[in-house]
């Protein structure tokens, strides 16, 4: 009961009055007053069992002058808890009637009387609390109370009534997020951030909120996981419409804000008894595992980060998720420093190969033609070939004599992409540099393309001359029959370079032979450089030269 309820306050008196004096007093008030409050005021206090949840409620062990004071000075000051001299049920309930005057200066304010409330609560002692009601029932000559288990119960009752009165109170003044927020603190206070266990008076609070908030939580819950499954949906359709998913996931966090600041007293109150709050844990493992799926199935790593970052921070207050997601983002986080080390690597590799194949210079002298290798590919004859287009390169230099005088080397190039282009001149220098440009960025990728055909069993073509992962097959010319075929493997021929071309001979029938030309064959510089491991004894066959 309030204090303004109590059968004392109505008429008037104190626990040390006799029944006379209680009877006089509701005679002087009956015709100023509800004769029927007057009544029923009168003999809940004559009655001594009824009497003690009057004394309970009231101020036991206090002399009258000084509850007047302290009734006075409940009207004056806000929070009364700090009064000296008082007993602690005492101050309780001076502290509970000044709620009402609290709550109208703010959030702060109520959180810090509630807290105060439920530290004098667990220090209420039912012996203390039954002597001091004695005391007074001596002076007033009603018999003493001789059970504590009467005492016990009816502070049970004056607690249950501090719920009722609190949850009301902030129900009815403050705001919604201020009384999620006055809770929020209670319990955190309380509780040194859920290390502890909350005093039972704040403990019991939490309880009736959690049973309050359930339906609005359940409701919350339903809307983020529909969103959920309509971010999966949007991911398994619209794969690259990275745009709608990260707008989708954006608003699962905005849902999830609003859900957790609802759910935290909840989440800290159960952390401070080692327990999980099971419908936290429920939500936020939805959450992980479209996480988990954005990731693994369609490589959304940002997203993903966002979502277990935000878990983390939301669920820090339940073990169980904290646990899980801080080894998700841990993992996430490795993959993106692994991914951004690679893409540097990759940049790094591709600045590289474009300084290795650019090479610029002009052929011609009075009309000069334009010739450039980029990463960009071939520039020549106003058209320009991609470096991936051509599937062909050769090159190669015809020294020319005249009567035994050398009078010079005419050196060739040669490339096939969308078409043949060839291109002649005599300076030995620009041919190197070139040359050297065409190995890096033609013949490297075509090497790496002839083994994986080689590894599979295939066969690669160079000039019409078959050619196998262990062998080669050769012609035997013959007049007026077509051309005789054998394979001859590795290490059944001789090969050489003679006049310009890489040749082979068998070595049991040396009319067995094939002929490719460096300068009109394309890639024969490439098979010239597998064979040479083969040749050197690092490898039996060509797709095993680069292991």
């Amino acid at each position: 009961m309030d204090i303004s309820e109590n059968p004392f306050f109505v008429l008037g008196a104190t626990p040390r009055d006799r029944k006379s004096r209680l009877i006089e007093l509701s005679e002087n008030l009956t015709l100023s007053r509800d004769q029927e409050l007057i009544a029923a005021a009168r003999n809940t206090l004559l009655n001594a069992r009824q009497r003690l949840a009057a004394e309970v409620a009231w101020f036991p062990g206090v002399s009258p002058q000084r509850i007047a004071l302290n009734l006075k000075l409940s009207q004056e000051k806000p929070v009364v808890a700090a009064l000296s001299g008082l007993p602690i049920l005492c101050c309780a309930n001076l502290l509970a009637a000044s709620l009402g005057r609290v709550a109208r200066r703010g959030a702060k304010p109520i959180q810090e009387a509630i807290a105060s409330l439920a530290k004098l609560v667990d220090a209420f002692d039912a012996a203390i609390v039954m002597r001091d009601i004695n005391e007074d029932r001596q002076a007033s000559g009603f018999p003493a109370v001789s059970d504590r288990a009467l005492v016990e119960a009816e502070l049970t009752n004056r607690k249950n009534y501090y719920k009722r009165a609190i949850t009301h109170l902030l129900a009815s003044t403050l705001s919604a997020e201020q009384r999620v927020s006055v809770y929020e603190r209670l319990v955190a206070e309380g509780t040194s951030d859920g290390e502890d266990e909350a005093p039972q008076l704040i403990s019991d609070l939490v309880n009736i909120y959690e049973i309050e908030t359930k339906a609005e939580l359940d409701e919350r819950a339903e809307e983020i996981a529909a969103l959920i499954e309509k971010t999966r949906a949007i991911a398994s359709v619209h794969g690259s419409d990275s745009h709608g998913i990260h707008g989708a996931t954006q608003q699962i966090i905005s849902l999830l804000r609003v859900w957790d600041m609802i759910a935290q007293p909840v989440q800290l109150s159960k952390k401070s008894k080692g327990l999980d709050h099971a419908e936290s844990s429920a939500l936020a493992f939805k959450v992980r595992s479209l996480a988990i799926d954005l990731f693994n199935e369609h490589d959304y790593l940002n997203e993903a980060t966002s979502l277990s970052k935000e878990l983390e921070k939301l669920f820090a207050e339940v073990p169980a998720v904290l646990d899980k997601v801080s080894a998700d983002i841990q993992a996430l986080d490795d993959i993106h420093l692994t991914r951004n080390r690679l893409a540097d690597e990759a940049r790094e590799k591709k600045a590289e190969f474009a300084a290795a194949v650019t090479y610029e210079t002009t052929f011609g002298l009075i009309f000069k033609d334009r010739f450039r290798i980029s990463a960009d590919g071939i520039e020549w004859k106003n058209s320009v070939t991609s470096l991936e287009s051509i599937t062909g390169v050769s090159w190669g230099a015809i020294r020319h004599s005249t009567n035994g005088v050398n009078t010079g080397t005419t050196h060739h190039i040669r490339y096939l992409g969308n078409s043949a282009m060839a291109i002649e001149f005599r300076d030995s220098a620009k041919h190197s540099a070139i040359t050297k440009c065409l190995w890096r960025g033609i013949c490297v990728r075509l090497l790496l393309t002839m083994i994986e055909t080689w590894k599979k069993g295939g066969s690669v073509h160079f000039g019409g001359v078959e050619v196998r992962d262990d062998g080669i097959m050769l012609k035997r010319p013959r007049l007026f029959k077509a051309d005789e075929q054998e394979f001859h493997t590795w290490f059944e021929l001789a090969k050489g370079v003679h006049d310009g071309a890489l040749f082979f001979v068998g070595h049991k029938d040396k009319r067995f032979k094939a002929n490719l030309s460096f300068i009109s064959t394309y890639n024969v510089h490439v098979l010239d450089f597998v064979l040479d491991r083969v040749w050197e004894g690092k490898a039996r066959r060509l797709s095993e030269t680069l292991d």
